[in-house]
């Protein structure tokens, strides 16, 4: 799924950026979510019992965990700064998604692409087991 957002943002960038950045955020997000299930991470539950997605503030806080507690090479520097990249692309979502003045939504469109892209690159090697995530 976050594959499919990316690429769509991509496809989408130029005539319709504010969904652009929307598809962005999602694949990043998507990105995590996928990253931290892979490394053990186990879902919450409701008061049923049932699994339950986390918030999105939940997965800003489990990645740069995770990225420190089972990625040691990530300095505590570089986690934050996932965490931070995920929190300013959410910004952007929002702002693309809700703003009502007029905004230039192409400077969000670029800064939501220079982190969607490096992000997804390490869900990937997370996921996959390979890469500088998993050395």
């Amino acid at each position: 799924m976050g594959e499919s957002s990316l690429a769509a943002a991509a496809t989408l960038k130029n005539q319709h950026p504010r969904s652009a950045v929307s598809r962005y955020y999602y694949s990043v997000f998507c990105a995590a979510h996928a990253a931290v299930i892979c490394r053990g991470q186990t879902l919450p539950r409701n008061d049923a019992g049932e699994e339950i997605n986390w918030s999105h503030v939940a997965i800003r806080g489990l990645v740069e965990t995770n990225l420190k507690t089972r990625h040691p090479q990530y300095s505590e520097g570089v986690a934050r700064a996932y965490r931070l990249n995920l929190e300013s692309v959410f910004n952007f979502r929002l702002r693309a998604d809700y703003a009502a003045q007029p905004y230039t939504v192409e400077v969000d469109v670029r800064e939501a692409e220079k982190i969607a892209v490096p992000f997804m690159r390490l869900a990937k090697e997370i996921v996959h087991g390979v890469g500088p995530a998993n050395t």
